[in-house]
């Protein structure tokens, strides 16, 4: 793992840059994309050989990638020569190995040169998506000076969220054993109208340290690219450089429903004085992670007299994710659960009452990373204070009711 203090978010890299990086999108993809509803997992690129390839020996290429649903996966296999060269852009794209259920191939390079290999992976070959789970790197054949990137590695273990960090490992050498020096950056917005106005987004600058930690701030698909070289001073124009396409999920967000009432909508008779005064079934989704303990606040802030308290409810587990209906109907859940008192002067729930008009009835719920050391009868103010310092997420469903 990097040392944290290495990896920050630096300038945009230079417009003269790139216009060589721009090619990288036919270079080299670590992906976690979308393939027929599920969701391929491209993890890893290894080469038979860690040293520069020579012309006419053979390099195995092996790819591990996965999918939830189990299908079958195709790889293919191909590559393009003449990297960092002006032939570059003219050179064919040469088949090795059309698509197999084979996760490993052997390339022949036919001359000294920079390569760039590129693997694609589907389900379902006879209807290839526009963007394709790909991954590849740039392989230097008979030039023993030259830095090979031999894999990256990334530690996360499903499509990543927005704001969770993901780290991503490379390794290279060169023939010479000199220290091999690690530039590791991003471009968002990949497969949109708009990646080519995107900037460039350098994580870390360079240095020995191979690992890195991404965060990535939005909801895109995201070019992760990481450069290596042993001279960061004197950067060559062809670069060994490995790296690919990252999908980046909005984040979880703690939620609450009820199957009575939706946002904003009428809350039934049922539920209120005027009918049988019993709690409303409420269900919690996304729970965060490290969850002890959750606290349950039902108030109507349109009361004439101020805010006005019809539940309170703690210490139900964290690992609760529902409260069925009238479970505000005694002092303690069989769970565990502890009713504090409600402005009825009551230790359970009590449903809406409005002397007149329209009122609105929050129902509030607070993820907290502790239990509440309160008991039964505790007021809301007294259950706040207690929770303070301690609420990993809160969620709200407000409902109306009028007479």
């Amino acid at each position: 793992m990097r040392n944290d203090t290495s990896c920050k978010r630096l300038n945009v890299i230079s417009r003269k840059r790139i216009s060589v990086l721009f090619i990288f999108l036919f270079l080299s993809y670590f992906s976690i994309a979308k393939a027929e509803g599920e969701k391929i997992n491209v993890t890893q690129m290894m080469l038979s050989t860690t040293n520069s390839a020579q012309v006419g020996i053979p390099v195995t290429v092996t790819v591990n990638a996965n999918i939830s649903g189990g299908e079958t996966l195709y790889y293919k296999y191909f590559y393009r020569g003449n990297y960092g060269t002006d032939q570059y852009d003219t050179s064919p794209w040469v088949v090795v190995q059309d698509y197999v259920a084979n996760n490993s191939a052997q390339y022949s390079f036919p001359e000294v040169g920079n390569y760039i290999i590129v693997v694609r992976v589907v389900t379902d070959p006879q209807n290839e998506p526009a963007f394709p789970p790909i991954i590849g790197q740039v392989v230097t054949v008979n030039d023993s000076g030259k830095v090979i990137i031999s894999n990256m590695l990334s530690d996360a273990t499903s499509t990543p969220n927005v704001g969770e960090p993901v780290t991503f490992t490379v390794t290279a050498a060169n023939a010479a054993a000199e220290d091999v020096y690690y530039r590791f950056y991003y471009r968002a917005n990949f497969g949109t109208d708009q990646y080519d106005t995107s900037p460039w987004i350098v994580v870390q600058e360079y240095s020995t340290n191979n690992s890195c930690q991404y965060t990535f701030p939005s909801a895109s698909d995201y070019i992760v690219v990481v450069r290596a070289t042993t001279e960061p001073a004197n950067e060559p124009q062809a670069l060994p450089i490995i790296g690919g396409v990252v999908s980046v999920n909005e984040a979880d967000v703690f939620q609450v429903t009820s199957t009575a009432f939706v946002e904003g909508g009428d809350i039934p008779d049922k539920y209120s004085c005027s009918g049988m005064d019993v709690s409303p079934p409420l269900s919690f989704s996304d729970v965060p992670e490290g969850t002890q303990s959750i606290a349950v606040i039902c108030d109507d802030p349109d009361a004439p007299g101020g805010t006005f308290v019809h539940w309170v409810l703690f210490n139900l587990p964290g690992s609760a994710t529902s409260l069925e209906e009238n479970a505000g109907s005694s002092g303690t859940l069989s769970n565990g659960a502890i009713h504090g008192i409600n402005d009825f002067g009551s230790t359970s729930y009590g449903g809406p009452c409005p002397p007149y008009g329209t009122h609105r009835y929050y129902f509030k719920i607070y993820a907290l990373d502790t239990t509440l050391g309160l008991n039964v009868g505790a007021t809301k103010s007294q259950v706040e204070a207690a929770m303070s310092g301690h609420i990993l997420s809160e969620a709200q469903l407000m409902g109306r009711y009028g007479n």
